[in-house]
């Protein structure tokens, strides 16, 4: 299943059975994402590696009692709570002043769903304040509306206690359309030249490299690192230009790997740049997108990147890396 059948599939759908639809909707995901399926076997009191109805042993939210269960759990990666947002017939007849048409192309919103999702999500963190002492805290929560949209908050505090909007919260909401993106686009790349295991993991992780060297330029423009408007400016131009965006990309990257502070000009932004030790920019291949998908990266270089935490970067760094990478690091 490829990502565009998954939303041909689920986009739009009438939802309302979250149990009988969530597990079936994880596998399509995971396949279209050629992501491992939860394989674990749910035990009474005992919380597994990748489950679904992980036992959480201790806490209580609402009804529960002495724990609960986790939709979906990823020990170290992330809990998933599940919902499905159909109105029953009652609810329509009496629907909440700023709730949308049911025939709205997007994913529901106004105060009905928000209370939904809050409601989850809220379950969800009791969750993580209550894993078993012997699993590290779960990075992320997210709460799936059933083949429509993912919330995602992140632990900023790292001990299971301190969950925010990630990344922040104009967009922490994604819907299932958006999974079409450009990160995906790299990889359906790669697969298509049809390399060795192997070597497409080498090349899988050059493409999130890739990625992480752009999304740090972004951030770094926002913060001051680079000068204002620059890397925006140079997105913006090199939409109708291929040429301009790989060779600018790649000189920008060298540029910001050079300790020379006599060779740090950076044609593509027009300006001298700072040197970043480290090793994002040792390596400075780029990658032919074309103007749609640049036009994509130029609208992320909108968003207001000051708001990111700066330990995202390094979370984000450490997952694109290979165990010899990060050993290298020290990661």
């Amino acid at each position: 299943m490829t990502v565009e059948q998954l939303i041909a599939k689920w986009w739009g759908q009438k939802g309302g059975a979250e149990r009988s639809n969530f597990a079936t909707f994880v596998h399509d995901l995971c396949e279209a994402l050629g992501l491992p399926r939860p394989s674990g076997v749910a035990e009474a009191g005992k919380l597994g590696t990748y489950e679904f109805e992980g036992s959480v042993p201790g806490g209580s939210f609402r009804s529960l009692k002495a724990g609960g269960s986790i939709d979906l759990y990823k020990r170290g990666c992330f809990i998933m709570e599940a919902k499905q947002s159909l109105l029953s017939e009652a609810q329509r007849r009496t629907p909440d002043l700023f709730d949308p048409a049911e025939s709205a192309p997007r994913a529901p919103s106004g105060a009905r769903y928000d209370k939904l999702m809050d409601g989850a999500r809220a379950q969800a963190e009791n969750y993580a304040k209550n894993l078993p002492g012997d699993h590290p805290p779960a990075p992320f929560i997210i709460v799936c509306d059933v083949g429509r949209a993912f919330e995602i908050e992140f632990d900023y505090t790292g001990n299971g206690r301190g969950y925010g909007f990630f990344p922040d919260k104009q967009s922490y909401r994604i819907e299932l359309p958006d999974l079409a993106e450009v990160s995906k686009y790299l990889e359906e790349g790669i697969t298509a030249r049809g390399l060795s295991p192997g070597k497409r993991n080498e090349e899988i992780e050059e493409a999130f490299l890739f990625l992480m060297r752009v999304l740090f330029c972004m951030f770094a423009e926002d913060i001051g690192l680079l000068p204002a408007e620059s890397f925006k400016g140079f997105l913006k131009r090199a939409e109708s230009n291929d040429a301009l965006f790989a060779n600018g990309l790649r000189d920008l990257f060298e540029k910001m790997n050079n300790a020379d502070p006599g060779n740090r000009f950076a044609h593509a932004i027009e300006a001298e740049v700072h040197y970043f030790n480290g090793k994002l920019f040792e390596n400075s291949r780029t990658y032919p997108l074309g103007g749609f998908l640049v036009h994509n990266l130029y609208e992320a270089a909108r968003q207001n990147w000051r708001k990111v935490e700066p330990a995202i970067f390094g979370t984000l760094l450490e997952q694109a890396l290979s165990k010899e990478e990060r050993a290298k690091l020290g990661a």
